[in-house]
Formats: structure tokens, sequence, C-alpha cells
């Protein structure tokens, strides 16, 4: 029978294959974003695997913000025949010869640094002229970027913190560039001897002490590591090797591709329901050969064996197509990435992630067009003496659907396994079925409704809304096209609106514009004295500031704890950490009381409340801190509600003031400044107290609106994904009816219809049924939105009117015209030829 259907197939799908040409591009579309994304993923962390030591700068890497590393550390690594060179990273203001002011990131690094890779200058060779030499002052090497603002030339003199540097040239790469954000300053590059005794590096300060190990060949940093940890228990240091030298960039592919490869899905899933009407209409067009086939004794098995192998024909091609053109997105897209993420050396074929999306293709083929080939198998040959159709409806068999309710299992299970975060994935999924679900049930009240309303006067306009709840609606399939790709595409705009808006508009009208860093208690007079010679700040706000290091949550050491990964942050690295006798202004504590005045006893926190709520923390619990190297068991006292957009001065814990008032620390500060004179401001402090550093916040915001921007737009483009599957499945619902409306244009213009009556009326069913397609998507797109922004990205909702009101003219005015530009091809048919098919003339 295999035989006998293949030839079959095969001679029947030379002359009828156009309406399965939807089935491979709907298919072909979908598999290519779902492989082109997984196939960039699986690049970039095949980049990331082989620069790891050079990432790293070595096999293992220490660092701590609690302080400078004991000597002790270096010396014991040395022991183990191990080279060690230092770094320490800090931000200060860079002061050019004109005056002109620059947040710079500053990376101090020692001799023999970088012990692995190579660091590119210009002009070349500069980076051994950092250290200070006799009758010359020291160096600083600076990213294009600022060199370019403040108008450098090699051999300027600069000021870094109160400290005369020369300038010396730009850096074009380093080996740890990878991942690199200007956010918080451009990257500056100066000698650690430099430095030394300077006010850049105090107790307290926003100071990253790191040592970069490289081991003997042949030695396993695992187990060097391991004894590591046994000579030094109990140390608040991070210790990483190579597998963990990027986790930020690691983390952010992670997220990135999971949010990415779920809107590729739900791309590939509208293209199913494109698959399901590019086979009804295929079938349709078919329906008089299949009586054919039965009248000649074909049976109901060998006519659904003949229509899967011409499904395969041309579905496995376009799963094909999709895979090709998936596999080759690495190529295209990352060397433009080269530099900001870690690019392999060599860009080739990554068979996962291709083999999962060819399994997402044939599972989405299947689930949709099994009903349609359902439907075609109860075709009988009595049908070829009448008008042959494919049934609308039909009983399914317990086989079909067993079928059907597995490939959806399946499906559903790839999808979990093919993202880091599987509950995300199971909501995607209920997601998309509550979707589908909702529209055919929206479909069926709108029908119910329509078939109640009294009749229009106008008879195209009561043709077409009656078209709309006769049993041949076409609403249901019209509805679920239209809606599926436009519901993506509404969830898209809504997400990118409301994340550009974060950051765009976020700044409240009391946001302070500058923060001010690593101000020594000592200094507060001078400094307030400097802020109001300017005579344009106001409402300053300080708060001492030191770095901790969490130890343990609840007696849970960190290394066991496992909190969910949006509220890990605190646990990744040094935070800061405050202490204060009152609770500061706006403080809404929400469970527990604050300490007394005057507070004396074991050591207490108040800590925020949602991160308290993610770890099943109360009051009562206790956090275990180092804080400057001194072990402290803080049990919480009160949580509080942080309000972080509001930028003021927040902490994650502020612990009463005993024990750790008398510890070396800073303050940080908070002032508004007039408009336009945030130079002066900036100016008036640094030149009084150069070791102090000054943050504009609206600059930060810029900075992260334009990345935010970047991320926004490539989100967008992996959703024009659902929009052209969207597309395609428009078209193939309107070719899936276009067969039943030949037949009713013959009918009517037998009974002396005009042309443009019936044009009238298709265009009413067409437009009530974009109308309400748009509705729901603009509805439904918004609620998965809302959920997507609260739930992933932990940032407030808002509505954009304008993306619903848009969305809902785009699906009344595309729906309207592809149905005029189908209705034309119709109604160009002449009747006679169609009614001497019918009777056989």
């Amino acid at each position: 029978m295999i035989r006998l259907a293949w030839r079959l197939a095969w001679r029947d799908l030379r002359g009828s294959k156009r309406g399965l040409l939807i089935v491979l591009l709907c298919l072909g579309v979908g598999v290519a974003s779902v492989a082109g994304i997984g196939s960039l993923r699986a690049a970039l962390q095949q980049g990331i695997s082989q620069s790891g030591r050079t990432i790293l700068g070595g096999d293992l890497a220490l660092s701590t913000g609690l302080g400078p590393l004991p000597s002790a550390v270096s010396a014991w690594f040395r022991a183990h025949g191990a080279r060690v060179t230092e770094t320490v990273d800090t931000r200060s203001i860079l002061v050019a010869p004109s005056g002109h002011r620059l947040l710079a990131a500053v990376r101090a690094v020692g001799p023999g640094w970088p012990m692995l890779g190579h660091v590119a200058t210009s002009p070349p060779g500069r980076f051994g002229g950092l250290a200070p030499g006799p009758g010359h002052r020291p160096g600083l090497l600076l990213a294009p970027t600022g060199a370019a603002t403040l108008g450098l030339h090699p051999g300027d003199v600069v000021t870094l913190g109160g400290v005369k540097l020369v300038y010396r040239g730009t850096i074009r790469s380093t080996p740890d560039s990878i991942g690199d954000s200007q956010l918080f300053g451009v990257k500056a590059f100066v000698a650690l001897q430099s430095l030394a005794g300077t006010p850049l590096i105090q107790p307290g300060g926003l100071v990253s002490f790191g040592l970069q190990v490289l081991l003997p060949p042949g030695r396993d940093p695992h187990r060097v590591a391991a004894a590591f940890e046994r000579e030094f228990p109990g140390n608040a240091w991070r210790l990483r090797d190579a597998a963990r030298a990027a986790r930020g960039v690691t983390r952010f592919v992670d997220q990135a591709a999971m949010f990415m490869t779920l809107l590729g899905l739900a791309g590939l899933l509208v293209g199913g329901i494109g698959v399901a009407n590019g086979v009804d209409a295929w079938l349709a067009a078919r329906a008089r050969t299949i009586a054919t086939l039965r009248c000649l004794g074909a049976s109901a098995r060998l006519i659904s064996l003949i229509n899967v192998i011409q499904l395969l024909i041309l579905g496995v091609p376009g799963i094909v197509i999709g895979l090709a053109v998936g596999a080759g997105a690495p190529v295209l897209v990352l060397p433009l990435l080269r530099g900001a993420l870690p690019v392999p050396h060599h860009i080739g074929l990554y068979p996962a992630p291709l083999l999962l999306s060819a399994g997402f293709g044939l599972l989405v083929g299947l689930v949709f067009a099994l009903p349609p080939l359902q439907r075609a198998a109860t075709i009988s040959g009595g049908a070829l003496f009448r008008s042959a159709s494919v049934a609308l409806q039909v009983p399914r068999s317990w086989r079909a659907i067993a079928i059907q309710l597995i490939a959806v299992l399946v499906l559903a299970a790839l999808a979990v396994l093919s993202v880091p975060r599987p509950l995300l994935a199971l909501g995607f999924s209920g997601g998309a079925i509550a979707t589908l679900l909702l529209l055919r049930l929206v479909a069926f009240l709108l029908i119910r409704l329509l078939s109640v309303l009294p009749a229009p006067r106008n008879a195209a306009i009561a043709l077409g809304l009656r078209r709309l709840t006769g049993p041949a609606s076409t609403l249901p399939l019209m509805l679920l096209s239209a809606g599926a790709g436009l519901t993506v595409m509404v969830a898209v705009a809504e997400i990118r609106s409301n994340l550009l808006a974060e950051f765009t508009h976020a700044l409240p009208a009391s946001a302070p514009g500058f923060y001010f860093i690593d101000i020594q208690p000592h200094d507060l007079p001078k400094f307030e004295a400097a802020l109001k010679s300017t005579g344009a700040a106001h409402h300053l706000a300080f708060m001492p500031s030191l770095r901790a290091r969490i130890m343990a949550v609840d007696g849970v050491g960190v290394a066991q704890f496992r909190p969910p990964e949006q509220s890990a942050w605190p646990l990744r690295s040094d935070i800061g950490f405050t202490y204060a006798a009152a609770p500061p202004p706006g403080t809404h504590i929400t469970a527990g009381q604050w300490w007394g005045q005057p507070y004396h006893g074991p050591p207490l926190v108040s800590f925020d409340a949602r991160i308290a709520r993610q770890w099943g923390l109360r009051v009562g619990d206790t956090i275990a801190v180092n804080v400057l190297g001194r072990d402290f068991v803080l049990r919480i006292a009160n949580l509080r509600r942080i309000d972080w957009q509001s930028l003021q001065i927040n902490f994650l814990m502020i612990g009463a003031p005993d024990p750790f008032a008398g510890a070396p620390h800073t303050m940080v500060a908070t002032v508004e400044v007039d408009p336009g004179r945030k130079g002066a401001v900036l100016a008036a402090v640094t030149d009084a107290l150069p070791g102090v550093t000054g943050i504009d916040v609206s600059q930060i915001l810029r900075g992260l609106a334009g990345l935010i921007g970047e991320i926004a737009t490539a989100i967008s483009a992996v959703g024009l994904v659902a929009l052209l599957a969207g597309g395609l499945v428009l078209v193939s619902a309107i070719a899936a009816g276009r067969e039943a409306r030949i037949a009713e244009a013959v009918v009517l213009k037998t009974l002396g219809a005009a042309a443009s009556q019936i044009r009238g009326a298709w265009l009413t069913e067409f437009a009530v049924a974009g109308g309400a397609a748009g509705l729901m998507a603009a509805s439904i797109g918004t609620l998965a939105a809302a959920l997507v922004v609260r739930l992933v990205f932990h940032i407030a909702f808002h509505v954009a009117i304008g993306v619903m009101l848009i969305t809902l003219g785009f699906s009344i005015a595309s729906m309207t015209a592809l149905g005029f530009a189908a209705t034309a091809r119709v109604l160009r048919r002449p009747p006679a030829a169609r009614l001497r098919l019918e009777t056989g003339g």
C-alpha cells in the first residue's frame, strides 16, 4: 500500500501543490527563527567556554570589595608554583587640561598583567608606558569614546582623583573586555603603583580588589581551589574558575535566548495555524480528486496515507529550509557582536538546537495538519456527483485525538527543556493554548451576538453579517488566523514600550541630579561648603557606606542556598551596606519595628521586604555577613518596602549603629541640581575633594535607555517573525475559503446579484472579522505583556493605548485589503464555467 500511495501522491502532487506552499513557508519561517536563536546561543556559549581563561585572566581569580587581599594569599599561590598579578577596580572623575570632566571606570593593573592574551593600544605599544619611571609621570590609557569626548592627545596631563597622569593613548582591546559597559564610566587603565596611597584606594570605598592566578601546566584548578579553601576557611572572597569567568554575560545570553526562543516558538505556533489553513485550502481544491479515488476503490486509509505523503514532501523541505537559514544565523550575526560578546574562534554547525527546531517544526505540523487530514478522509465517492467538498465537522476518532494530544504534550515538554526557566516555558505553553481557546470562544459568542441583532437595511451589509453567523461562518477561522499573530505583535510592542519608558521617562521629578561616593566622613563639612558655593545644589542627603558580603541566609550557607534567579543578585558579590539610628525619610515598614534610640545589643538589620519574601525570610530570621573582614550574624528586626525607582539612597540592608558606627567607611550622598548647572556643581566638588566621585543620574539613565533600546530592537526583530507568520496565516485563511466563495458567487450572480453587492457583503465580513481580531489581539497581547513585564523584568506595567489603537486599525485595514484582493480574483471567475463543472456539462 505504501508504494501505491507514494506513486499516487507524487503523480497527483505534480499538478496540485499551490496550497501546500503556504505550509512550506509557515513552517520555514517559524523553524528558522527557533533554529537561528538556538544556534546563536550555542555559538556564544562555545565562545564563553573557549575564552574563559582569557576573560578571567588566569586559571583562578579572587575578588573582594571588603579590603585588600592579605599578602599571605598571593604567597600561598606562589608557593604552589603559580604566577599571580593584582588588579584594583574603582571609579573616579577624570579631568582634562581643558577642565572638562568625565566619569571613568578605572582598572589599576599590577606587574605581569595580563598573564593571558594581549592589550592592543593606539598608538601601538603604549601599554608598557603606564608604570612611573625615573623622570616621568605614570601614564593612563583611555577608551576611544572617552578620549574623543575630552579632546585628549597623547602627552596631555590629566588628573584622576587628584593624581597627575600622562595620557598615553587609547585602549583598543583587552583580554577581559567582553561584556564591559560604559554605563558607569569609560574604561581607563593605570599602573597599580601609581594609585598607592591616593584617595582612590581607601577603606570603605567603592573599590574591588582582585588577584589573578595562572597555574603551572597540568595542575587542576578545582583541586587547587579546594586546597585554598581549606587553607583559608570561612573567607569572604569571591573565588572563580574559568567556567565562571563571565557569569554576567552567560546569564544575559541565557535570559535573552530564553525570551527570544519563546517568541520564536510563538511565531512557529502562529505558523501552525497557517499550516492548518494551507492544508484545508489544498484539500478543498483536491476534493473532487479524492472523491474520484474513492469511486475507484481507494480506502480512507489509502487517502490519508496519500495526503500525509504529499504533506511531508512539501512540509519537510520547509523545515529543512528553516534549518538552513537558522544554521547560517551565527555566521551573519556574530561578526557584528565581536568585542561585545565572546565569539567562538571558528563558527560551525550546532546540531542540538537544529534537531530541537526540527522537532518543533514536525510536531507543530502534525498538531495542526491532523484535523483537516482527518476531515478529508471522510469524503465519499458519492461526492463526485455533487459539489465535492471537505466536511467542516466530522467525528474525531480516539486514535487521532490521542496522537494529537501526545504531540501537544511532547511539544510542551520540548519547550520546557529548551529554556533555563521551566516554569516560564510551562506558562508560555499554557498561555498559548489558552489564547487559542479564548479566540475560539470569542468567535462563538460573537456569532451568537450577531445572530440576534436586527438585520441592517443595506442588503450587502446584511449578507455579510449573515455569512458570519451561518453554518459555514468564516469568523472562527479569521479570528484565529489574524488574532494569533497580532496577539504576539501586541505583546512584543507593549513589552518594548514599557522597557523604553522605564528608562526614558522613569526619572521622578524629585530625583537627585548626582550621586557622590567615596566621601570621607571628616570631609563632609568641606563637601557641603563646595555644594553651597555653587548656589545650585539642593536637598542634600547622605548615609554611611560600607561593603558587605552575605555569607549565610538563616543559617544556610550561600553555596547551598538556592533563591529564585531574579533575586539572587545580592549573593553574587559584595553589596552596599549602611547603618542608621532612625528610619531614613520615606521608609515604609511592612513587618516588625525599628530599633529604639539609643540601641545597644545584638546586631540588628532592616531588610528589603521583596527580597525577604522571595528568600522565605521573616522578622527574627538571621543574615550572616562579613563587613571589612569581620563576621556578624544580623537578626532581622523589620522588613521595609524599597522604592528603587525613586533613585534616592537605598540599601538592601540597614544595620543598627552598634557595632558598625566605628568601622572605617565612606559616605554616599545625593543632591538635586538646578537645570544647566551640573557641570559647575561637579567641578566645585571635585576641585575641593579630588577623591570624591560624582555620578550623573540622568546620564546613567540615558545610557540604560540606549542599551534597553538595543535589546528592544532585537525583541522587535524576533517579533516580526510572528507578524510575518501571521500574514501568511491570514493569506492561508482566505485561500482556505476560496472554493466556497467561488461557489457562492456563482449562485448569487445567477440570482441576479451585482458584483459590487457581493464585494460589499464580503468586505463587511472581512472588516467585522478584522475588528474582532484586533480587539482580541490588543486585549490578550496586553495581558501577556503585563505578565512578562511584571514577572520577568520586575517593573511596573503601563498600558500603551497607542499600540492598541494601531493594532485595531491595522487589523481592520489589512483584513479588508487582503479580502478585497481575494474577492477581486473570485469575482472575475465567469459563473458559466463553474456551473458546467458542477453539472458535469
